[in-house]
């Protein structure tokens, strides 16, 4: 049924507004039928107006707006056939199951309509950071580091000592580290303002603060239970771009914001008040009115 409404509503031809309702071209017209009855486009409209009618627009808008930003190049269609081939092998047996239950007439289907769209979403994402660049690099910071975290400041101070004197990190780490959490295992990790639930306050502060490559002093939390040592290796995202891309890319509030972007580029804008209203509930960044 889902690719039904979708397939009938890009048949669609909205004429504008009476009554703050949109109204369709040849709306008695048939989408479907069956004996001697039928199914026309206002009745189907009617239909995708009352049920996820604010996903099914973004999901078709998304889908435009990724035909004019993302060209299908041979890397995309590599990404897609990859991804194709993880989800069936997750699947198993399963695979046809789930595509009769998506709604979805073959593989070929949902591979077009969903896995290669959701590829190209994630190259659009990229795109989008590497044109804002410039302000989204401040904002997440991200910055390698090697971290160690003890349960008492004379381990801490032991493991600092180590390391001013040329100890190796990870060696350091593995002798003193009382954490089991990877991000403490004195190897090095690409982290930034999205790992600020995870890090401790003193640590984030740490970073934001620090402009050049260096090693803490012992940092200690609040409650002086947690005691750490962080190396930073390097602060300057142009260096390692293509990594911090990537990383940023990846944050949902970065998805959402970079969507509002371009359908607000595009001049996304609705006709219909129960649309609007779905619009504004569930996706007011989106909407240009």
């Amino acid at each position: 049924m889902k690719k039904v409404l979708l397939v009938a509503v890009c048949a669609l031809m909205l004429l504008g507004c009476e009554d703050a309702s949109a109204k369709l071209k040849s709306g008695n017209d048939a989408v479907v039928t069956l004996g001697g009855s039928k199914v026309t486009k206002n009745q189907m409209y009617e239909i995708l107006r009352t049920q996820d009618a604010g996903e099914t627009a973004v999901t078709l808008a998304k889908n435009y707006i990724l035909e004019k930003e993302i060209e299908n190049t041979d890397e995309i269609e590599t990404k897609a056939q990859e991804e194709l081939a993880s989800v069936k092998e997750a699947l198993g047996e399963n695979w046809e199951l789930y595509l009769s239950y998506y709604g979805y007439a073959s593989e070929e289907d949902c591979y077009q309509n969903d896995i290669l769209p959701s590829v190209k979403e994630q190259f659009l994402l990229n795109k989008y950071v590497e044109e804002q660049w410039e302000d989204l690099k401040v904002y997440w910071y991200p910055t390698k580091v090697k971290m160690i975290e003890t349960e008492s400041a004379d381990d801490a101070n032991a493991a600092l000592t180590e390391v001013k004197e040329g100890a190796e990190f990870e060696t350091v780490a593995a002798k003193y580290t009382t954490k089991s959490d990877d991000l403490y295992d004195g190897a090095e990790h690409l982290v930034s303002r999205a790992d600020q639930d995870t890090l401790p306050s003193m640590v984030i502060s740490f970073l934001r603060e620090n402009t050049s490559p260096t090693v803490s002093a012992v940092l200690n939390s609040n409650d002086l239970t947690k005691f750490y040592v962080v190396q930073v290796i390097a602060c300057n995202p142009d260096q390692y771009k293509e990594e911090a891309v990537e990383l940023i890319s990846s944050q949902d509030d970065l998805s959402d914001e970079a969507m509002a972007y371009y359908f607000k580029k595009y001049n996304f804008h609705v006709y219909d008040i129960s649309l609007l209203n779905d619009m504004k509930s569930n996706y007011p960044s989106y909407l240009n009115q």
